[in-house]
């Protein structure tokens, strides 16, 4: 969810999810977990971001990380709501 958000907000397109690469790093054992995403590229059809989620409970170790390539979806520009 992170990392669609983190496209939509840069690109103000909706989008769906073309590919996913996820390496877990690290178990998660304590949470609360965090994510951090970071737009790489924002292009014509497609965005790539980068996702960190991260273990509050364990000083913020790096427990996994997400490389998404999303699609935009045909529509109008729109404002993004979290929900």
């Amino acid at each position: 969810r992170a990392g669609a958000y983190a496209v939509v907000q840069a690109s103000q397109r909706p989008v769906v999810t073309s590919s996913v690469a996820l390496s877990y790093l690290a178990a998660a054992t304590v949470g609360p977990l965090g994510a951090v995403a970071a737009t790489l590229r924002v292009g014509r059809r497609q965005a790539v971001v980068e996702v960190r989620i991260y273990d509050a409970g364990r000083e913020n170790r790096l427990a996994a990380t997400a490389l998404l390539t999303m699609s935009y979806l045909p529509g109008e520009a729109f404002q993004p709501t979290m929900g």
